[in-house]
Formats: C-alpha cells, sequence, structure tokens
C-alpha cells in the first residue's frame, strides 16, 4: 500500500461526502427557488438512486460505495448546522421537512 503525498483538484471526487455540508450550502443557496428534502439532496447531489431509497428502512439501504445512512445523517447535521447559522429555513410539508435558502 502506498501513501498519497498529493493528487492533482481535477482528480478529487467534489462529491465525496466529507464535503457535505459544502456541497448543502452550495446547492440552497445557488437554487434558492426550490426547498429540498434531505433525501432529495441525496438524490440531486450525491447520485444516489431512488429506487435504492424509496420504501426501503435503513437498515435495506446499501452500504457501498459509502453508506447511505451515514450520508443522511451528514445532510441532516449541515441542514441543521444552516440553520442555527441562520442561513436556511424549514418547514414541514406533508410528512417531510423541507430546506430552503433564507432570503
Amino acid at each position: 500500500m502506498a501513501i498519497t503525498l498529493k493528487i492533482p483538484i481535477s482528480k478529487v471526487n467534489k462529491k465525496n461526502p466529507t464535503r457535505v455540508y459544502e456541497i448543502v450550502k452550495e446547492t440552497l443557496r445557488e437554487d434558492s427557488k426550490n426547498a429540498y428534502t434531505v433525501m432529495g439532496i441525496m438524490v440531486e447531489k450525491f447520485g444516489v438512486k431512488k429506487s435504492d431509497l424509496e420504501g426501503k428502512s435503513w437498515r435495506q439501504w446499501p452500504k457501498k460505495p459509502f453508506s447511505h445512512v451515514y450520508l443522511y445523517q451528514k445532510i441532516r447535521k449541515s441542514l441543521r448546522r444552516l440553520e442555527k447559522e441562520g442561513r436556511i429555513e424549514t418547514a414541514k410539508e406533508g410528512m417531510s421537512f423541507v430546506y430552503w435558502w433564507k432570503k
């Protein structure tokens, strides 16, 4: 196993779950005319298949290439952080909470 010292920025996976906060913030800021659910962000910005989530419990969600449960929790934490910072607003719509950028 080799140690990676540096790689070109063009090869960096920009949708990596470790950058969730930045991706969520950027998504809501750039598309301020729409509100998103957590699962909506997962599907739209992280390439998660809708069929992997619909009608399934968390235990049935795929665990590779990264855990969808982990991603869901990271997105929720990011949204809570943005809400505490006063950058986004939230409301309950049906059975889901939706989030949008404050104007």
